[in-house]
Formats: structure tokens, C-alpha cells, sequence
């Protein structure tokens, strides 16, 4: 009983899951704003990870 319950809350805080046989990963882009005097940040963000950053021209 134990295990079950070790089991299902492990699985539940995976940032991917199984969707039938493919595997989905959650991916975001966030836009940082810093003014008019430079240019936007741009975050990528994988499964909760910071992938890249980037400067938007």
C-alpha cells in the first residue's frame, strides 16, 4: 500500500508524461521586456529547465 502511494505521487510531479506510446515534454518561451533603451529577452524553457536565452533584435 505503501508503494502504491510512493508510486503514484513520483509519477504525478514528472514534468513529461505518456500520452498512449509517445512521451510529451512541455516546452515555453518567455519574453523578458527591459525597456526601450534594450533589447527583449527571449527564455526557452524545457520540461522546467532553461534551455537557452537569446536576445530578440
Amino acid at each position: 500500500m505503501l508503494l502504491a502511494a510512493l508510486l503514484a505521487t513520483s509519477s504525478a510531479a514528472a514534468d513529461s508524461f505518456r500520452c498512449g506510446q509517445r512521451i510529451a515534454t512541455t516546452i515555453e518561451k518567455w519574453t523578458y521586456d527591459r525597456g526601450s533603451q534594450s533589447f527583449d529577452m527571449v527564455v526557452t524553457i524545457v520540461d522546467g529547465t532553461i534551455k537557452s536565452i537569446r536576445r530578440e533584435k
